[in-house]
């Protein structure tokens, strides 16, 4: 393995090398992940994709709550003693934030088997105690799985190894489905479960082989690490506890809650309608381009800041990112809005087709969740990771809001209270982070020429399917995008510099 000096380990060479492998890979788990979803959610009976949704909403709370906060502290630390060629404490470090994962893990995940039953009942899924079971073993093999493969790996600019790791995933559950599906057997939840175990298990050892492979070359070709002062253990107990804090009181207020929510107080038909347009948002959101090359963008930033330290060049930066994905998401919201309902109804094969509205509002929550996640990133670069639990205790009181905007209101009012609540968290961790510092450049982001893009786009669809009542679908969709573009061209939201910056990091 060829060794680069630590110089130019987080070059723009390097960066662009990570991105491109990055896209690639995460371009062929984007299509796997899409498949597996549209696949379960045809295949698998309607009370048991109800019992699937609920679970996964499940699984993604208690990773959140098992991992302690390590990954904003491992997505800014890697990238520094990487970046100064300090193989050996690199190492340790590393090996010290996955096992405490490991243990977080293991307690939770025996918490869940201990008390399957009850939480059971609680969610109002029956005969889900041994699902829940079989879930608990998930959640220690996902969890790591994804500390080694989005934590480390991605911090260490190696793209190529996290995504063969979750191709392996991938591939294997995708497998399964076929093998069972060729029998000819009716699909059960046990063996999906089953299933993406296994996977998990082997995506971990792959992750796991290649991440030692890399560190032990690191080390064989550095005498000694440079002299540079390590991280106190108090500054990194005070970001991970702060990130935790964040990653807990955002559970109780965030998207996955709502699934359960619904669950328990409309029932498994209305969960498993919003669990289907939760899931097909998810998957838009992995293809955002700020979500789908989030690690990189992360790391990216924290390298750069750790070099530079200048506060507006870092604000610009987010700003022009935020934009960015801005403008690939806006008409995918207005899609939801106009087509929805056609959307729903084909991917589904026509049973979630009246999730339409349910659709538009998690895509415009989607879209917030994005900056969401460059808002606590600004707050940890400017060394004010405390606002973002501050912030997140202050919304711990949505919950009640939520199932108030429900009974009252119904999905559509609940959507409403939970894209409020977003839009809050951001604008407050934004202010907090800045205040006193720097002004953040809100003018940057040219919201008024977006919506103004939008309204011409949304205006000129529902003009051409007045004149033409049986437009086709494709058709719809192209015209919407096609006026959305065409209005960006003439509004021209970006400035000569950001252009020219956008340029220069795609040759």
């Amino acid at each position: 393995m060829r060794k680069e000096p630590p110089a130019e380990r987080h070059s723009a060479g390097a960066f662009r090398t990570s991105a491109l492998q990055y896209a690639v890979g995460r371009g062929v788990n984007a299509l796997l992940s899409l498949s597996l979803f549209l696949w379960l959610a045809r295949a698998l009976p309607a009370e048991q994709y109800a019992s699937y949704v609920v679970l996964v909403a499940v699984l993604e709370i208690l990773l959140v709550a098992a991992n302690l906060g390590m990954d904003w502290v491992t997505a800014i630390q890697v990238p520094k003693l990487h970046q100064a060629g300090a193989a050996r404490a690199l190492t340790r470090f590393i090996a010290r934030c996955l096992a405490a994962q490991t243990l977080a893990l293991v307690l939770v995940a025996a918490a869940v088997a201990l008390g399957a039953n009850q939480a059971a009942r609680m969610l109002g899924i029956a005969d889900a105690a041994d699902l829940l079971r079989w879930y608990a073993a998930v959640l220690c093999a996902e969890g790591l799985s994804r500390a080694v493969r989005d934590q480390v790996l991605a911090s260490l600019l190696l793209q190529w190894a996290s995504q063969v790791a979750q191709t392996v995933r991938n591939l294997l559950v995708m497998t399964v489905l076929l093998a069972i599906h060729w029998a000819p057997l009716e699909l059960q939840l046990q063996w999906v479960l089953q299933a993406e175990l296994a996977a998990s298990l082997a995506s971990l050892a792959i992750g796991v082989w290649l991440m030692c492979r890399h560190l032990r070359a690191e080390r064989s070709h550095s005498a000694a690490d440079p002299d540079i002062a390590p991280p106190s253990l108090r500054e990194l107990r005070r970001m991970a506890l702060n990130a935790w804090v964040a990653s807990l009181t955002q559970l109780v207020w965030g998207g996955q809650v709502v699934v359960l929510l619904v669950s328990r107080m409309l029932g498994a038909e209305a969960a498993g309608l919003v669990g289907f347009a939760r899931n097909l948002a998810e998957q838009v959101r992995k293809l955002m381009p700020l979500e789908f090359l989030f690690n990189l963008v992360r790391t990216f930033l924290v390298s750069r800041h750790a070099s530079e330290q200048d506060r507006e060049v870092l604000l610009g930066r987010i700003a022009l990112f935020i934009k960015i994905n801005m403008l690939a998401v806006v008409p995918l919201i207005l899609c939801g809005v106009r087509f929805g309902e056609e959307i729903c109804d084909l991917l589904s094969a026509g049973r979630y087709g009246q999730a339409h509205w349910v659709l538009a509002g998690w895509l415009v929550w989607v879209l917030l969740w994005s900056h969401h996640r460059l808002a606590d990133a600004l707050a940890h670069l400017m060394g004010r990771s405390a606002i973002i639990g501050r912030v997140g205790l202050c919304l711990l009181v949505m919950p009640l809001v939520y199932a108030s905007m429900l009974a009252m209101g119904g999905v559509p009012a609940l959507f409403v209270a939970l894209v409020a609540g977003e839009a809050v968290y951001v604008f407050w961790v934004v202010r907090g982070a800045v205040t006193g510092l720097v002004r953040y450049p809100w003018r940057v982001l040219a919201l008024p020429k977006m919506m103004l893009a939008a309204s011409v786009s949304l205006g000129t669809s529902s003009a051409l399917q007045s004149a033409w009542p049986r437009l086709p679908l494709s058709l719809g969709v192209l015209v919407l995008a096609g006026s959305f573009a065409l209005a960006i061209l003439v509004l021209r939201p970006w400035s000569a510099s950001e252009l020219q910056w956008v340029r220069g990091r795609a040759t």
